[in-house]
């Protein structure tokens, strides 16, 4: 089945898949992969928040520059997390 290719905000949250398209993500999915990396949903929705260039969509360029950045921080955040104890599975997915 096709999906069909969203604007950013049909699609919030959701994705820049491979950071070009924007394909909306079952909420029910806590993980995602993206540019070949696994992310966690509701990270990589604040990320793509703090890359907004217009009220419409984020900023390629700066999404682009700062992905690598985003996903060693948010595997520090998921190990400091887990190894304090504050993992919530249910609501996080680890």
């Amino acid at each position: 089945m096709k999906k069909r290719v969203l604007s950013f905000h049909e699609a919030y949250p959701g994705s820049i898949n491979d950071l070009d398209a924007y394909i909306k993500v079952e909420l029910s999915r806590r993980f995602k992969t993206v540019a070949g990396q696994v992310v966690q949903r509701d990270l990589y929705s604040a990320f793509l928040q703090s890359c907004m260039g217009t009220p419409e969509k984020p900023d390629r360029e700066k999404c682009l520059q700062l992905f690598g950045q985003f996903v060693r921080m948010q595997a520090e955040l998921i190990m400091k997390m887990k190894a304090s104890g504050q993992s919530r599975p249910v609501c996080s997915g680890f």
